[in-house]
């Protein structure tokens, strides 16, 4: 469709239902192409010079489907009082239909309204495209988006007296709930009605996920001046997608999967209890990485501040944190903890250092818990661009680039002042920004962008990393100056595989990570022992979380609840620990058709057959395990036995 044609609606209608209609040819380009694809689906059906009727259901019909809708509807007047100004104004009567094209709310009185109109606003109206041919309401929940239909756009001749926009209504997890229509006589074209109807649509769309039992409510823009904050995205208390708006579905989702599919660490690059803290003091946009590479600028919903946890993030969770240092896993651990806390006290900063996954941000939050009141502030050095990291960390005063905010920002050294500045991953800080901090540490001072005049501040410092700073200082990626400079001392955490009091990590993090106060058996922790855990305590924390699914609050985690947790292939392997009295294989490993199905197998009988539950704990939607249900002979016994 040209751009021209698409901005001034019906201006080709003429021509194109000539072509259409007349000569049995495609008028590419003279019509929305939603419109002539209707025309098509119509002309099956119904000659365009067929008399129209409405179809209005009964007085019990209209109730089942408003009672059904009863939220929405409330939504829709809520929504649609915020614009009665511009409406009554400009002459559109505003409608509500449900995602079958059937009227279930309306705005304004249908006395006002003549004719084939008065029944169209009429409540249980059919406005389907079987029933009253192309209109925009139909079209918009047909393709999906924003459509208006002008005049002899529409396919019967009879609605030719007509102009009609609309768009659709998702609900916050995506689904095609409905769509506001806005209908009139035809006195001109007015262009901006298709915008209108966007808008009472998109927030329709905000109140719904308003209702939403939210941790976290994120409002994500391009750039800090926060432009257009219509993208907004809910979390739970584990990070878990509540719900998002459509203009959040395109920036992270896509694809169309599943919420249950997605969490805070599948779509951004961070940890979910971490950010939820940086938000919680910042009060204004901070920047992240998508997991797609892209970066954006969160903010919590205005009016609604991100929660601190009461302890530690549940996601991160090793310990309750007191006088002792947490559980770690490792005897030696205790001691070398109080030694970073007496580095504190002296005014040396602390390094952590470890593999990724293995506690440095619980050991950096317990650190700063045994300090005085002041804030911790944290920044993750690999997440940001250099760009950006440099604006983060020192602010920036008004006019200082553009793009900036009005005002300037305080950086987040300076929020850090009185307390505790914690700069994660510091081996991937770019050489540039490594000399301005050093000065900082050295002077105690800094000064934002766009200004010389520094500012004293004092906070205790806490670096961490993965990686081995003195390699990267002798390939001259890291200042050995400020190497020397942030390890006063430096804490090293084992990986979880050279730890060697296992069993207590594995039962503080069943408790107060994954919130099971059962307990382990003595077999399922020597199968957690057995298993390398590349992804550390992080991983862990997951299998526990996802073992404690099949338990009661007071049953303890059994090894086959963790044999179903843990990888495939990790179970194969662990199998002669925990039931030696197996014969030892002979036959090659199980090939991994083989073992996906064990367990699915697994899942259906820990479940009692039930496949949402079992789908859920696998990670797979329940029409793929379905599927394969279907097409497994094992999986249709185990079904049938595990259902009694």
């Amino acid at each position: 469709m040209s751009r021209f044609a698409a901005a001034v609606p019906g201006l080709h209608a003429h021509r194109a239902r000539e072509l259409f209609f007349g000569q049995g040819e495609t008028p590419d380009g003279l019509v929305d192409a939603a419109i002539l694809d209707s025309w098509r689906r119509c002309a099956d059906q119904r000659p365009a010079s067929a008399r129209v009727g409405f179809n209005i259901h009964d007085r019990s019909r209209v109730e089942e489907l408003r009672g059904r809708n009863a939220l929405l509807i409330r939504d829709f007047e809520a929504t649609l009082g915020l614009f009665a100004r511009v409406l009554h104004e400009s002459g559109f009567h505003p409608v509500l239909t449900d995602a079958e094209a059937l009227t279930i709310a309306r705005f304004t009185d249908p006395r006002e309204a003549s004719g084939e109109l008065y029944e169209a606003l009429q409540l249980g109206c059919d406005m389907s495209e079987q029933a009253i041919g192309t209109a925009a309401m139909n079209c918009a929940l047909a393709c999906q988006r924003p459509v208006q239909v002008f005049g002899h756009e529409h396919y019967f001749e009879a609605n030719a007296a007509f102009y009609c926009a609309a768009a659709p209504i998702f609900d916050p997890a995506g689904q095609l709930v409905g769509a506001v229509n806005l209908t009139k006589h035809r006195e001109g074209r007015e262009f901006g009605a298709i915008s209108l109807a966007e808008s009472c649509a998109s927030a329709i769309e905000h109140r719904q996920l308003e209702r939403l039992r939210a941790r976290l409510t994120l409002r994500m823009s391009w750039s800090a001046n926060g432009e257009s904050r219509n993208a907004t995205v809910a979390f739970g208390a584990d990070g878990e997608v509540l719900g998002m708006t459509r203009e959040a579905r395109r920036i992270l989702n896509p694809l169309g999967l599943p919420l249950a599919m997605l969490s805070f660490e599948s779509v951004f690059d961070g940890q979910y209890g971490q950010w939820l803290e940086l938000l919680a003091q910042s009060g204004r946009p901070l920047p992240i990485r998508l997991n797609s590479g892209l970066f954006v600028f969160i903010e919590t919903r205005s009016g609604a501040p991100a929660r601190q946890p009461l302890s530690m993030p549940r996601a991160t969770a090793m310990a309750n944190v007191g006088q002792d240092a947490p559980e770690m896993g490792d005897p030696e651990f205790a001691g070398r903890f109080r030694i970073a806390l007496k580095a504190l006290d002296k005014g040396l900063p602390v390094l952590l250092r470890g593999e990724t996954g293995s506690g440095k941000e619980v050991v950096a939050h317990a650190l700063h818990r045994q300090q005085p009141a002041g804030p911790f502030v944290a920044i993750n050095c690999a997440a940001l661009p250099e760009a950006l990291i440099e604006s983060e960390l020192f602010g920036y005063t008004d006019g200082a680039f553009t793009g900036g905010r009005k005002g300037g920002a305080s950086g987040r050294i300076e929020e850090a002042d009185g307390g505790t500045l914690f700069l994660d991953e510091i081996g991937d800080m770019p050489l540039a920004l490594q000399a301005r901090l050093l000065r900082v540490l050295d002077s105690r001072e800094v000064a934002r962008l766009g200004s010389g005049k520094p500012r004293p501040v004092e906070f205790r410092l806490l670096c961490a990393t993965h990686q081995d700073l003195d390699t990267l200082v002798a390939q001259g990626r890291f200042r050995a100056d400020l190497y020397y400079r942030i390890a006063g001392y430096t804490l090293a955490l084992a990986p979880l595989r050279e730890r060697s009091r296992l069993a207590d990590l594995f039962a503080t993090l069943a408790r107060d990570g994954a919130g099971h106060p059962g307990g382990l058996t003595p077999e399922a922790t020597a199968l957690l022992a057995a298993y390398p855990w590349p992804g550390n305590a992080r991983e862990a924390l997951s299998v526990l979380k996802r073992a404690a699914l099949l338990c009661e609050a007071a049953e303890a985690i059994s090894a086959e609840h963790v044999r179903f947790a843990l990888p495939p292939a990790a179970v194969a392997a662990s199998l002669p620990a925990i039931a030696p009295a197996q014969p030892a294989a002979s036959t090659p490993p199980a090939s991994l058709s083989a073992l996906e199905e064990q367990a699915m197998a697994d899942a259906l009988r820990l479940t009692g057959g039930n496949l949402s539950r079992a789908a859920d704990h696998l990670g797979v939607s329940r029409s793929t395990l379905q599927r394969r249900v279907r097409a497994s002979a094992r999986l249709k016994q185990q079904l049938a036995e595990s259902r009694g």
